[in-house]
């Protein structure tokens, strides 16, 4: 740090210099640097001098017309031109004082920093803050409006002007850019919709009934479980209507009381129940590999019965007895009956079937959905998921070099459904025996199930298993379904919650949450955390063999009492918002390393569908949260789902609210996938089947039972053989009345695209990096002329403005950033060298001229040329005169 030498520092003028501009104040000062200017008319007075000598001593003065030829003459001629091209007056290179002439008196710092930046901006040592500013707004920068403020003879209000226009239009560029700059800082998001087309894939297709088990299996009649006491109350849920009797007494013992329709089985007259079920006549053989009526008796009797034994004895295990009629069009090109019409019955359209907590048996029509079936492949990569990469099932046949599936119950030759004309007709047609005589109607009321039928869900692979959002069949009835398909897709964090990786349906996900708590919580089972929405796959003792189950309640034995009040509780704690919150509550994830979300789903550290995110750990890792139920106003609580370890750490957010309750934590971690297909419907009807129809479906049926009938070892089943074909056999049917059993409960669905159009759904940044930068450029260069060259140069003017303060306010010069003001002579020395040169290329030229009057002939005329100085030029002008 040192003081600068070349002035005493006066305080008073540095404050006043900063502040004021330089030609409001020091007027005296100014008048005394007139003297100053005259140097410059001084050397040109003797240059001018210098000049006539030349002429005369080269005899072309205007007295003598001759040139001299003698050489002594041409030396000295040499030795006056190569005196002008020196700056001073004696021609050897120096001044008055004996100093070169072209040499400048610099400090090795100030060569340093002037040779390795230098420029305009950096500020020199006599200039003062508004001037060295001035020097900047006033000319070096490119902004617009912001130089007219600088402008040289300005007035008071003429900067005013144009410092309130350039203040306006920065209001103006704030309140244009704004909205812009906002919409990319929250990271928020739109949708916009589009059209497109497929190829008309039909969805997959599961199927259930309603009533999860066959009321008239054989077991459920078994005497040594209807005579026992405590054994009939556990059977009595199974029974099917015709057999269950009311209590009068039983009603109105409790006509007082808030009877419901699902308590009806308190109801029950159990002596004559029991007589009824001793005799009732429509038993049915049930059973499926062991699971027969003995099994089924041993099993109550021991009191473990798990749900899956249960629908494996008495559910819709066999397709056939749910599925009655499935027909599709043929799509592969190299089949004999492609387009045609064809029957979708076997196992090569069809899944193995999947046990439903809620329906039991389900069955999956097009498995291979999604999966590139036929088409051309060299490797089993070629043949894999559309979306779901981590799905096996798809296949390179290395045969036939073509995408083959394995996920059909034949495991082999899968097809794939597709239609492939849109329109009525031309999709899937199916016939359903929803078998309304077996529904157990103790088990339908209790679950306040007032209707039978079957349901069909339309789904991907994505949201298998969310039949909550299946639609109900009705018996007797045709249902026509239009369906379309959606596609979804979403941007990443932090524009939405989706996840690249997840390859579960949200709502799936959540209820394998559920279903993992009422497992743990209920059936006394260890089940480890839901990962990645997918349950563990279990494994459990049944029939003195394992089995292998992905739904960990169908171990529960629903023959416990304890566990069926469990279940009920359950559901009530679901109901009221306490368990499976949210995974992403209470959680905070950094987006573009400066904000942050709270309770927003972010796995942009996973980098495959197997891997576990930090933030889905971090949820698994919770062992208590904060909940209040939905009464309590949960929504509205901001630590709902917190962490907490104790009660009071629950402290309600709203006024007049009640605190919350610290409990165990049970978390969903479920965001949604940010790339998926949906299927909708789109329209749908239903009407009475038409007597035809009935008739045709009636006489298929009695056709096939009376094929497969043998009289030797009859089936005990609802459909009976034609009457009249066997002799002697009286248990049959009659065309009315297998028309009947048709109309009371069979149904007909009708499933086609009304078109291939295809809805494409996209969520994406309002805003994008690169239209956020033409925003801010595009205003920005209207209303201030500020490109990113002007923020350069501001920003190399903020650095000079840092290192150059304490000089501007104290005269303290830090470091080699101030350069020094050049003498008064080292500017006219410049411009002496400028006009020296010029003046000599007008003397050649003069000389030139002067020759063509002399009558040389090969000298050329040329004109005298305007000098860089107009003070030379002016001087030139007088000497030619």
């Amino acid at each position: 740090v040192k003081m600068a030498d070349d002035q005493h520092h006066d305080w008073a003028r540095s404050f006043s210099r900063i502040i004021l501009p330089p030609n409001l104040f020091n007027m005296a000062e100014q008048e005394q640097g007139q003297s100053g200017q005259d140097s410059p008319k001084k050397d040109m007075d003797e240059l001018i001098h210098r000049v006539a000598k030349l002429e005369r001593q080269t005899s072309m003065g205007p007295e003598n017309g001759s040139h001299g030829q003698n050489g002594a003459a041409d030396g000295h001629v040499s030795k006056d031109l190569s005196d002008l091209f020196q700056l001073d007056g004696d021609g050897d290179g120096k001044d008055d004082n004996g100093k070169t002439a072209n040499s400048k008196q610099t400090g090795s710092s100030l060569d340093l920093c002037t040779n390795l930046w230098g420029g305009p901006i950096q500020p020199r040592s006599d200039q003062s803050l508004w001037a060295w500013m001035e020097n900047f707004f006033g000319g070096v920068t490119t902004a617009h409006g912001i130089n007219r403020v600088f402008d040289e003879d300005n007035g008071i209000l003429r900067r005013l002007f144009w410092f309130g226009a350039f203040t306006a239009s920065f209001y103006a560029l704030f309140f244009f850019v704004i909205d812009s700059i906002m919409l990319f800082i929250e990271a928020k998001s739109d949708t916009s919709f589009g059209q497109d087309s497929h190829a008309g894939i039909l969805p997959m297709m599961t199927v259930c009934n309603l009533s999860p088990i066959r009321c008239g299996c054989s077991g459920f009649y078994d005497p040594s479980l209807v005579n026992n006491q405590q054994l009939f109350p556990m059977i009595l849920p199974f029974i099917c209507s015709n057999a269950v009797v009311y209590s009068d007494a039983n009603y109105n013992a409790d006509s007082s009381s808030t009877a419901t329709m699902e308590d009806s089985k308190k109801y029950v007259d159990v002596i004559l129940t029991a007589q009824s079920m001793t005799n009732f006549s429509e038993k049915l053989g049930c059973g499926l590999d062991g699971y027969t009526d003995t099994w089924f008796v041993n099993a109550v009797q021991s009191g473990i019965l798990q749900y899956h034994e249960l629908i494996k004895y008495a559910g819709y295990m066999d397709r056939s007895k749910l599925l009655r009629k499935c027909m599709a069009i043929d799509a592969d090109p190299t089949s004999k009956t492609s387009g045609k019409k064809v029957s979708c019955m076997d196992d090569s359209w069809w899944g193995p079937p999947k046990i439903d907590e809620n329906y039991g048996a389900c069955h999956t029509f097009n498995p291979c959905q999604g999966f590139p079936v036929g088409d051309g492949c060299t490797s089993d990569a070629d043949c894999e998921h559309m979306y779901d990469k981590s799905l096996k099932g798809g296949i390179c046949d290395p045969t036939k070099k073509t995408c083959q599936c394995t996920l059909c119950k034949s495991g082999k030759d899968c097809k794939i459904a597709k239609q492939l004309n849109p329109g009525r007709g031309n999709g899937i047609r199916m016939v359903l025996n929803v078998a309304t005589d077996q529904d157990a109607t103790l088990t339908a009321a209790s679950k306040a199930r007032w209707n039978a039928g079957a349901i069909v869900h339309f789904h991907s692979h994505y949201d298998d298993g969310n039949l909550g959002e299946a639609y109900t069949v009705p018996p007797g009835k045709v249902t026509n379904f239009g369906i379309a398909r959606e596609n979804f897709k979403e941007q990443l964090y932090p524009f939405t919650n989706c996840s690249k990786w997840y390859n579960v349906d949200p709502s799936v996900c959540q209820l394998n949450c559920l279903r993992r708590l009422d497992a743990v919580r209920c059936c006394k089972r260890d089940v480890s955390d839901v990962t990645k929405g997918e349950l563990p796959v279990i494994n459990v003792s049944s029939g003195g063999a394992l089995v292998n189950l992905t739904n960990p309640m169908l171990s529960c034995n629903i023959l416990d009492p304890e566990v069926v009040t469990c279940f009920e509780q359950q559901a009530q704690r679901v109901s009221d918002g306490m368990d499976c919150l949210d995974g992403a509550l209470g959680t905070t994830s950094p987006y573009y390393k400066v904000w942050k979300r709270t309770n927003w789903y972010d796995d942009s550290d996973v980098t495959s569908e197997s891997m576990v995110g930090k933030q889905e750990k971090k949820s698994q890792s919770i062992k208590k949260q904060c909940v209040w139920t939905i009464s309590q106003g949960k929504d509205n609580e901001a630590d709902y789902g917190k962490e907490c370890k104790i009660d009071s750490d629950c402290k309600t957010s709203q006024s007049g609210g009640v605190n919350g309750v610290c409990v165990d934590a049970s978390r969903a971690y479920c965001p949604q996938r940010c790339e998926y297909d949906q299927f909708n419907v789109v329209s749908q009807s239903a009407a009475d089947m038409s007597v035809g129809t009935i008739k045709i479906i009636a006489a298929q049926e009695l056709a096939t039972v009376t094929k497969a009938y043998d009289p030797q070892n009859p089936e005990v089943r609802r459909w009976k053989p034609r009457c009249g074909v066997y002799p002697g056999v009286t248990d049959c049917f009659t065309d009315t009345q297998a028309q009947a059993l048709v109309k009371d409960s069979y149904s007909l669905l009708n499933i086609d695209y009304l078109n291939f159009d295809m809805v494409v759904s996209q969520k994406v940044g309002s805003i994008t990096l690169a239209t956020l930068m033409g925003t801010i450029g595009g205003n920005l260069g209207m209303f201030t002329g500020i490109s990113v060259m002007t923020i350069m140069e501001w920003l190399e003017l903020l650095f000079f403005a840092i290192v150059s303060m304490p000089f501007f306010f104290f005269g303290i010069k830090i470091g080699p950033f101030i350069r020094s003001a050049p003498s008064q002579s080292e500017d006219d020395e410049d411009l002496i060298d400028d006009d020296v040169r010029q003046v000599l290329m007008n003397i050649k030229k003069i000389a030139a001229k002067r020759k063509g009057k002399d009558g040389i002939p090969d000298a050329v005329a040329l004109p005298i040329e305007e000098s860089a100085s107009p003070a030379v030029t002016a001087n030139l002008a007088e000497y030619r005169m």
